[in-house]
């Protein structure tokens, strides 16, 4: 009814202003001013609402006119009929309206009907839009605030059963705090609690400005006398038990209580009497206030509820509205989710029109179409994912048929779906069935696809080698102890592989530990959800991801090598690595390195102290000897003793064991941990249960199947000279 009125009655601009201000102007329920009525004859006086706007003289004249009378129905129609044929009926009837003088602000409309008439009209709508209505125009808002409409503020608010408005307040005011929603003293929109006690609506951030403690207000107002204290309405912190008073009530009292003193020797009433009349009106509507609280806090409790009920409804209308218009343009359903969450359209509650659906229907189909795209990948990713998962389950059998010591080898499972043909495969449309007759047939070839993976892999490092190093006939030059090789993703100032999953460093020696070596390893799962490496663009990705990021011959390392190979007496251009691990890690005689040129450390216990110095296994030798070129081997380098080589072997035990808690153990007997590793004591106790096996050994019955090297070499430490006594 509110809309009806507005746009037949009011201007473009007046209903600009109304919907503006709609919540921004408040009515301050303790504020008295005058209106002035101007509808007839009747003048009065109206407190409760903030009226600045005065009537003119002109517009007073204007509203006290009565409206002229229209002419009977009748007489129009009856000197119409007989001026001529019925077809120029219509046509009569327009003339005739044109004529119709009509006032130059529509506004006016409402006041040129009579009073009773008026407030029949407008008592039946909502007291929200009762208060947008009195800020249509400044005639709207006199007539509806004069004391003649009260009727009018009483019958809308007892449509919702809202409780009896106090005897010093106002019914335009006592409605627009019960009904409003914006902070009476900020005009901050969204507030909805009301401190009866103070009967204001007001913020949290008003709150902590305006509310002053009892025990402050001195400090704040110099020179207050006690009594003005008494004088005014009071509240409770929500947290502090104190007691608080509105910064406002002070200052205004404090100005009543000046302007008596002044107009006291005139012959006005004594300060006493002014006194005594304010503290007994404040004990009056203490009282009141108190006695009514409970049921005002109750009834606004419930009506919040219900319109927060009325709102959520309302949204969801238009939601609907906005979802039929975009279904009826050919959307899906499902790429209409969005809506819920949209940051305007969710939070509307007005009617679509066609007019408002022009105006946020290019956003919304740019918005859908954005949905619609990014489901159609997800569903992509998720066809695609489905069908990596059969490649995955085939590889995981295949990868159960062999023995645990080969896992470490293979290749991981993202770089198996990159393979041809497994890459066509999970790039077709195919149905699941087709995938997996497709799968079991290529899986028939899955021994020569990773042996021609692993050939090329080989023959990329071989090309990395200088050229003496490969002319030995029937030998293997990765196999050698001097293929040493650097990851490409190595951390330039550490030296490590900063995604190395298995490592602490960045140099590998051979081609098994850089078969070995995962690096930036990424799940499948997410990889062909989130990625579709189709078409000679993502060539060189897939080449990347199977590859790895690449290796790089290392010669400052291959040098250092034969620096150790010379300490004991190898040939650099036929050692392997195999045969150098058996003879630096034999049962017996252990070969263990010490550095002359590296400090000693003095080690405190409790009863002795002894003095160490750094030892080494033969690959963390080369690394000392690359990063300090300074050293000669010949002089500073030289192998320990059999005690002192056993003591660095316990260390590199000590170290052995950190890992023992790692999910990196697998048994060696079956395939129970092919897809999932477990520690060590998890395998031990898969052994005794699975295998009855109650004391097993290290590679012959587990492994470990992702190897982690020391962290670094200082920790590997030998005494120099035996203990002493502190």
């Amino acid at each position: 009814m509110l809309e009806t009125l507005l746009s037949s009655n009011a201007s473009p601009s007046s209903k600009r202003k109304a919907a503006n201000d709609s919540e921004s102007l408040t009515f301050p329920p303790n504020y008295e001013s005058t209106a002035r009525h101007t509808h007839g004859s009747e003048k009065s006086i109206e407190p409760g609402l903030d009226l600045d706007h005065k009537t003119g003289t002109a517009e007073q004249e204007f509203l006290m006119e009565r409206p002229p009378s229209k002419r009977a129905r009748q007489e129009q129609f009856s000197s119409i009929s007989a001026a001529g044929p019925v077809s120029t009926f219509q046509e009569e009837v327009n003339a005739a309206a044109k004529e119709v003088p009509r006032p130059k602000n529509p506004s006016s409309f409402l006041l040129m009907m009579p009073l009773d008439v008026l407030f029949e009209i407008v008592s039946h709508i909502a007291p929200t839009d009762l208060i947008i209505l009195c800020r249509v125009c400044k005639t709207i808002r006199e007539t509806l605030l004069s004391k003649s409409a009260v009727v009018v503020w009483r019958a809308s608010r007892a449509k919702f059963d809202a409780p009896d408005c106090p005897e010093w307040i106002s019914e335009p005011a006592w409605t627009a705090l019960l009904f409003g929603d914006s902070c009476q003293a900020c005009g901050t929109n969204n507030v909805t609690q009301v401190d009866f006690t103070l009967l204001r609506r007001i913020c949290v951030k008003c709150r902590q400005q305006h509310l002053v403690l009892s025990t402050k207000v001195k400090n704040r107002y110099s020179g207050l006398n006690e009594y003005v204290l008494d004088l005014i309405l009071s509240t409770q912190g929500r947290i502090s038990k104190g007691i608080y008073y509105w910064d406002t009530d002070i200052e205004e009292t404090m100005a009543k209580i000046d302007a008596a003193k002044e107009r006291e020797p005139s012959g006005f009433p004594s300060m006493d009497d002014l006194l005594e009349t304010l503290r007994m009106a404040k004990s009056a509507k203490a009282r009141s206030i108190e006695e009514r609280k409970s049921d005002w806090t109750h009834w606004h409790g419930q009506y919040q509820t219900g319109r927060s009920r009325d709102i959520a409804r309302l949204q969801q209308r238009r939601l609907e509205q906005i979802k039929a218009r975009l279904l009826g343009l050919g959307y899906d359903q499902r790429d209409l989710g969005f809506l819920i969450y949209h940051p305007e359209e969710s939070k509307s509650t007005a009617m679509l029109t066609d007019e408002s659906w022009d105006s946020i229907r290019l956003q919304l189909e740019s918005e859908t179409v954005e949905h619609r795209d990014r489901r159609l990948a997800n569903e992509a990713g998720q066809q695609r994912q489905e069908r990596a998962a059969v490649v995955y389950n085939r590889f995981i059998e295949h990868k159960k048929r062999i023995h645990p010591s080969r896992w470490k080898s293979l290749m991981t499972s993202l770089q198996i779906t990159l393979l041809d043909p497994f890459l066509t495969i999970i790039g077709s449309n195919s149905s699941l069935d087709d995938t997996e007759a497709a799968v079991d047939e290529a899986f028939g070839d899955i021994e020569k696809i990773l042996r021609d993976a692993e050939n090329r892999q080989k023959l990329s490092l071989r090309a990395l080698l200088p050229p003496a190093q490969g002319t030995i006939q029937n030998l293997e030059p990765l196999h050698l102890a001097t293929a040493v090789f650097s990851c490409n993703n190595a951390s330039k100032k550490r030296d490590t592989c900063t995604f190395s999953m298995t490592t602490h460093n960045s140099f590998y020696f051979g081609f098994n530990e850089v078969s070995e070596h995962y690096c930036d390893v990424v799940d499948w799962r997410w990889y062909w959800r989130n990625n579709n490496p189709h078409g000679s663009e993502y060539e060189d990705e897939r080449r990347q991801r199977i590859n790895g990021p690449g290796f790089t011959y290392n010669p400052r390392m291959a040098e250092a090598v034969q620096k150790v190979l010379n300490i004991i007496k190898l040939e650099p251009s036929t050692t392997t690595i195999e045969e150098l691990d058996r003879k630096v890690d034999a049962e017996r005689s252990p070969i263990r390195f010490g550095c002359q040129s590296c400090p000693t450390y003095r080690i405190k216990e409790t009863w002795f102290s002894s003095i160490q110095r750094d030892g080494f296994g033969w690959r963390a030798l080369v690394e000392h000897l690359s990063s300090d070129i300074a050293h000669n081997p010949s002089i500073d380098i030289f192998i320990l003793t059999s005690k002192q080589a056993a003591e660095v072997r316990e260390c590199e035990l000590s170290q052995e064991r950190n890992t023992w808690g790692c999910s990196k153990w697998a048994c060696a007997h079956c395939s129970e941990h092919v897809e999932q590793l477990q520690r060590r004591d998890k395998v031990l106790l898969h052994l005794r249960d699975k295998h009855s096996i109650k004391e097993p050994q290290q590679t012959k019955d587990f492994l470990v199947i992702e190897p982690s090297k020391p962290s670094s070499a200082h920790r590997l430490r030998y005494n120099v000279d035996g203990e002493h006594l502190l």
